[in-house]
C-alpha cells in the first residue's frame, strides 16, 4: 500500500511545473488554512490547455518573498521544488510576472496536497 506522502509525491511528479500560466492564486483562512494555485497546462495532443488546482492544506508556514503585482503582470508558475522532511511537504514555488518583471517566492510547509482537474478549459 502506497502511504500518502509517496502518493502526492507521484501526482507532483507527474506535472512540469515550467512556464505554467496562472488563472488564480488564493489563501484562504475560514474554514481552515488554505493555499490555492488555478494553473494552465497545455496538452500537445489535444492542442489546447487543461485548467487545474494545486491546493495546499494542513498548512504549517507560508511565506511570500518579492511579491509585487499589479492588474497589468501576467503570472506563471517557472519553478517549483518540494522535499520531504518531519512528515512535512516543503515547496518553494517561483512565479514570473510577466517580460522583464521581478520574479516572486512562496514558499509553504504543508502536510497535504491535492492536484484537480477541473471541467472547464479556455
Amino acid at each position: 500500500m502506497i502511504d500518502k506522502l509517496q502518493h502526492i509525491i507521484n501526482k507532483l511528479d507527474q506535472v512540469d511545473f515550467h512556464d505554467l500560466p496562472v488563472k488564480g492564486f488564493y489563501i484562504e483562512k475560514d474554514l481552515k488554512f488554505l493555499l490555492r494555485i488555478d494553473y494552465f497546462d497545455y496538452v500537445e495532443s489535444k492542442k489546447d490547455y487543461d485548467d487545474y488546482s494545486i491546493v495546499f492544506t494542513e498548512i504549517e508556514t507560508l511565506k511570500l518573498q518579492g511579491f509585487e503585482f499589479t492588474e497589468a503582470n501576467e503570472l506563471e508558475i517557472t519553478n517549483f521544488d518540494y522535499k520531504i522532511a518531519k512528515g512535512l511537504i516543503m515547496c518553494k514555488i517561483i512565479f514570473l510576472t510577466g517580460f522583464s518583471k521581478p520574479s516572486f517566492d512562496l514558499e509553504v510547509d504543508c502536510r497535504n496536497i491535492e492536484i484537480i482537474k477541473n471541467n472547464q478549459n479556455l
